[in-house]
């Protein structure tokens, strides 16, 4: 068949999709699966060593964005939600154990300050600043913050950091 038209070419992929598929219900096995993974890694890939265009970008950014978006408007379950959170818990966390550098940590600071503040030039309101305030009374009645604070006001320090006590001074202020 030389050049179908664009109608029999829509026929023949309608005929071959769902239960009319030959691969219908059929899985690749993990050897295959892994052997078309690497014909097609690295300088394999059609794509390594290319950028998409600035143009590019922005176009299949729009495809994507708002209605276009396929989770617009849809919202995760509550058990959904919960089965999202317990996965990235403790050891399964992306972050856990490791710590950001200094150097990250002053561009991460630099990156919210002045106008790129979310908060920039907007205020709490007053029933947002009682809730916080309330939420600090109840966080700090749970933790051993006071018994830190009037132990560290004894020293007469400034300059105090908890990481840097030894545990034997950390339980003997707590206790």
């Amino acid at each position: 068949m030389t050049n179908p038209s664009r109608k029999t070419r829509t026929r023949l992929i309608r005929g071959h999709l769902g239960e009319n598929s030959p691969f219908f219900g059929k899985h690749h096995s993990k050897k295959t699966r892994e052997k078309m993974s690497n014909a097609r890694t690295g300088k394999k890939n059609p794509m390594f060593g290319k950028h998409h265009s600035e143009k590019t970008r922005e176009e299949m950014s729009e495809a994507k964005t708002g209605k276009k978006n396929p989770m617009f408007g849809k919202h995760p379950t509550e058990e959904t939600r919960k089965v999202l959170s317990a996965a990235k818990r403790g050891e399964k966390h992306p972050m856990f154990g490791k710590h950001h550098s200094k150097k990250t940590r002053e561009k991460m600071s630099e990156a919210k300050m002045g106008k790129k503040n979310p908060m920039f030039e907007k205020h709490h309101s007053e029933q947002t600043k009682k809730k916080m305030s309330e939420a600090r009374t109840r966080l700090n009645k749970k933790s051993p913050v006071d018994p830190i604070l009037s132990w560290i006001q004894g020293l007469g320090s400034s300059n105090f950091s908890w990481r840097e006590l030894t545990e034997s001074e950390k339980l003997k202020i707590l206790s």
